[in-house]
Parts: C-alpha cells; sequence; structure tokens
C-alpha cells in the first residue's frame, strides 16, 4: 500500500508537487485522496489554530474599530476562511467557519446576525470551493503546467461573479430572515435592499483583494511547511 501511495502521488501530484490534490481526483488514486482529504496532520492543526486566533483578533478589530451600520457590520475578518480553504478544503473550512462564527457570542454577538453571517459565508466557501476544484480539474485533464500560477489568474474574474452572486444570496436572506428577526416593518424593508446588496459587496471584495494580495506569500508558506 505504501508503495502504491508513492507511485500515485509521483505520476498524478501534477498541482503542488509534492501531494495529490482533491481535483486529481480519479478511479485510480480516489482512496488515497479521500484518506488524505480528511487526515489532520500535527502541521496543519498547528496552522489552524494560528488562523484562529489570526480571526478572533481580527473579528475584534472588525466589532469595535470597522464601520457599522445599524445591525451589520462591515467584516474584514473573512480573508481568513479564504487562507484555510487554499490550504485546507471544504468539509474542514466549514467546520472552521463554524467556530470562528460562534466563538463571538463571546464577545456579545447576539445569534441572529451570526447566523444569517454562517450562512453567507458557507454558501460563498461552497461556491468557491465547488467552482475552483472544477477549473482546476479541467487543468489537470488537460494537462496545463503550473496550475498554481495559472489558477492565481482565472480565479480573479470567479471571485468577482462569486461575490455578487453571494451578495444576492445575502440580501435576500437578510430580507427574508435578519429584517423579520429585528422586526423591520414590511413596508420599509424594500429600502434596506440597496444597502445591504452593497455592504455585502464591499464585505466580500475587501476579504478577497485583502487575499489576492497575500496569495503568493502563502502559497509561498504552504509549500515550504508541505501543509
Amino acid at each position: 500500500m505504501k508503495k502504491d501511495y508513492k507511485d500515485y502521488q509521483s505520476q498524478q501530484n501534477v498541482i503542488w508537487g509534492y501531494k495529490l490534490d482533491t481535483a486529481e481526483i480519479n478511479k485510480r488514486n480516489r482512496k488515497i485522496i479521500i484518506r488524505n482529504y480528511f487526515a489532520l496532520p500535527v502541521k496543519k492543526i498547528s496552522l489552524i489554530a494560528m488562523i484562529l486566533a489570526l480571526n478572533v483578533v481580527v473579528s475584534i478589530f472588525s466589532k469595535f474599530v470597522n464601520f457599522h451600520f445599524w445591525f451589520f457590520v462591515l467584516e474584514v475578518s473573512f480573508f481568513t476562511i479564504l487562507i484555510f480553504l487554499f490550504f485546507s478544503n471544504l468539509f474542514y473550512t466549514i467546520i472552521f467557519i463554524q467556530i470562528a462564527t460562534w466563538f463571538r457570542v463571546l464577545f456579545g454577538d447576539e445569534w441572529v446576525g451570526l447566523l444569517a453571517m454562517d450562512l453567507i459565508d458557507c454558501f460563498f466557501i461552497t461556491l468557491t470551493a465547488t467552482i475552483l476544484f472544477w477549473a482546476k480539474f479541467v487543468m489537470v485533464r488537460l494537462q496545463t503546467s503550473n496550475i498554481l500560477s495559472k489558477i492565481f489568474w482565472v480565479q480573479i474574474p470567479l471571485l468577482i461573479l462569486i461575490i455578487l452572486i453571494t451578495a444576492g444570496f445575502g440580501t435576500l436572506l437578510n430580507w427574508w430572515f435578519l429584517l423579520s428577526a429585528y422586526k423591520v416593518p414590511v413596508e420599509t424593508r424594500a429600502g434596506y435592499l440597496p444597502i445591504i446588496f452593497g455592504l455585502n459587496i464591499a464585505k466580500y471584495a475587501i476579504n478577497v483583494f485583502i487575499f489576492i494580495l497575500i496569495y503568493k506569500p502563502v502559497l509561498l508558506l504552504i509549500k515550504n511547511y508541505r501543509l
């Protein structure tokens, strides 16, 4: 089994060069990829703790320093979730979102806003992970070279599209759920929709911009520590 594992890695790890990416899955290596998908080596656990700590610090900054509009907060901690997705996978990123979101109860945040943020963030991450998976999957099948470099440029327009889609989803969710929970009169809710849509775009655009800026240093970190 160990021999097969090494053989598959040498044949298939065309994206990272030292490990199999989920997008490289096929009938021969699917067991290895599934096993790696759920594996949690010590180095990865340590990095998870570091990113969670960073998320908490930035969340505190967002809560007490950043821009507020009534019960809406312009978050700048979401880029840490994008970093987490980059070196991990969708399954653990969703778990990370739950921990990072509901930990904020300790800061005094109320559950209604946290639930809305949780659902919208999970929507964004799920959409991002799915689209990037298929983009890399196609590149692998086309035997594209330097996939990680090319995916950097491919993901920019994709992330812009995802921001717009998520902003629309977030607006509908807030209109249906959050505004109702805060007992905003039905006749005045429509006036909040452009504001909510704009704040969602601003939130994700700022965080995606930060992520794009630190993409290459994070990539270098992942490769150096073979995460």
